[in-house]
Parts: structure tokens; sequence; C-alpha cells
């Protein structure tokens, strides 16, 4: 008995899908046509491929007084890597909560949560009741730093590759989709009325999320085919708060050590219960890297085999 036409195509597709399963094999970097395709990897996250390019930071530069004495355009070279196009979700997260490595590594409960007006910690608060009812296809909150990398370990293992958090410099450039086809994504300035268009077709933020997180991939992409960088949750990044520089002009500011031994980390992104001023691709804050909030979620990078 033949197979029908269709039902082998579907086949097909599915062992193109199981080919791309490990990251050992390289078949995440697939080329064709001179450009890196997007892949779904086994837990069903999408990640799309953000081109190299340069990130424009303004600076300030200060003497050894840490009096102002002018200021000064850094550029900031991002090499090229994958990003998973929405945030990571309460049903992928719960696949790693089922396995021995979640178990074995201690995955503390308590959250900061919303009370009325008021934020209080709650010990039994955590990924699967952050304060609030959840569904598979929210983003999953509730997580720490600490967690987010432990997650990002499990599947590099389960894999055969590496994943980990974007450094804040990549957040920002795939934010703003710098190196893109289009005009980018920039929402400095959302008092004019383009801006505010922008950010009302792709975010969620106090004016239109109904004071609740929604599901992933509800509003407009950004040129980059990304999902809610800015509004629904704000976002982990893998190095410490404003570090990500990386230039000698700024480091009489702060003492960056002091920042290291808090360990503070990079958060990026504005959330559902964000006013739209602080809606911005550049603008950031820094949190402890055990700290778990109702509105504070992470993506993923896969880097480049």
């Amino acid at each position: 008995m033949g197979i029908k036409s269709s039902t082998l195509i579907s086949i097909l597709v599915s062992l193109i899908f199981v080919s791309n399963s490990f990251c050992g094999d390289q078949a995440y970097t697939k080329v064709v046509r001179g450009e890196f395709i997007p892949f779904l990897n086994t837990l069903g996250m999408k990640f799309v491929y953000i081109k190299p390019g340069k990130l424009l930071i303004k600076n300030i530069i200060v003497d050894s007084e840490h009096r102002e004495t002018g200021k000064i355009d850094i550029y900031k070279t991002i090499k090229g890597f994958y990003l998973q196009n929405t945030e990571v979700t309460v049903g992928q997260w719960q696949k790693f909560s089922l396995s021995e490595f979640y178990k074995n590594n201690n995955i503390s409960h308590g959250c900061l949560i919303r009370v009325g007006r008021r934020l209080d910690f709650d010990s039994k608060s955590n990924w699967n009741y952050p304060g609030y009812k959840v569904d598979e296809y929210f983003p999953v909150t509730c997580i720490s730093w600490n967690d987010a990398n432990q997650f990002a370990k499990w599947l590099s293992e389960i894999e055969k590759c590496s994943y980990r958090l974007p450094t804040a410099a990549e957040w920002e450039y795939a934010c703003k989709a710098v190196n893109a086809a289009s005009s980018a994504n920039d929402y400095t300035g959302i008092s004019t009325n383009k801006n505010l268009d922008l950010l009302e077709s792709q975010a969620w933020y106090n004016d239109n999320s109904g004071a609740h997180v929604h599901l992933v991939a509800q509003k407009q992409e950004n040129y980059y085919g990304l999902f809610d960088m800015i509004g629904n949750v704000s976002e982990w990044c893998e190095d410490s708060f404003d570090l990500y520089v990386g230039t000698e002009v700024e480091k009489l500011i702060f003492s960056n050590d002091l920042i290291l031994n808090m360990k503070i980390k990079a958060v990026r992104g504005c959330s559902f219960d964000s006013y739209k001023m602080t809606c911005d691709c550049s603008r950031g804050f820094g949190l402890r890297s055990d700290n778990k909030g109702y509105n504070l979620g992470f993506r993923l990078v896969k880097d480049l085999q």
C-alpha cells in the first residue's frame, strides 16, 4: 500500500526537525542562500539569527574628580548570534522542572508579588503561581538570574550545545533591530506619535495590559522577528549591571568591584505594569542575582557552533 504524498511530506518535515534536535551535528547553524535560517529546538523554542553589527552607546566622560567633562559616542561590536523569538514560557520551564537536574539543584520558592498596590515577598509563590494563575504560554516569571542560568545549563547538556542569557548589549542591539533591512526599532522619545504607535503595536505596558501578564507573541514582532522585547515581562541579561560597555571611560562613575561583589545583574525591557516612559530599548536596571519577581523572566541565546 503506497504512502500518500501529503503523508510523505509530513514525515520528511518531521525528519528535518529531528535532525535539528542536537547542536552536536551543527544542524542548528544551517545556511540557505547565504542566510542563517531560524530553527526550533527540542522544547519547541524558536530561535532567529541576529546579524553582526555595531551598537551605538552614548557615554559620559569623567575626570579623576568625577566631574563631567564631555560626552562621546562609543560603538560596541556585536557578533552574530541566535536569539529566542519569545521569552521562555511556563510550559518550557515546566519540562525543566520535571528533570533530575532541576531536582538536584534546589531551585527555591519565594517571589516578590503584587498585592493590590503593594509589592510583598511571598515565600510560597513560585513560577507555577507568581501571584496569579498561569497558562503554559505565559512567559515564566519568579525566576532568578541563578535559576535562568541553571535552565540554560540543563538545556545545553541535553542538546549538546551552548545556550546562555543574552548580554545587555546583545539584548539592546536585538531590541532595536539595529542591522535589520528596515528602519530600526527605536522607542526613544516615545512622546512622538510615531513611537507611541510603535510601542502600542509591539508592547504590553500599563496603559494597555489590563495590569496582567499576557500570552507570548500576541503583539507584533520587531524587524528581527522577536516578540515582547519591550513589555509583558522584563528580562534578565547575562552580565553585571552597566558593565556591558567594556570601556575605560565609565569605570570612574561607580565601583565595578562593588557591583560584582553584590552580584548585581542587568535587567532589560519594561513589563506589563510599567509606565510607557520606561519602555525603551536602551533603558535597564540592576537586581541581585537571587531576586525573583512576578514580572521578571528571560529568553535565551544559542551560540553559533
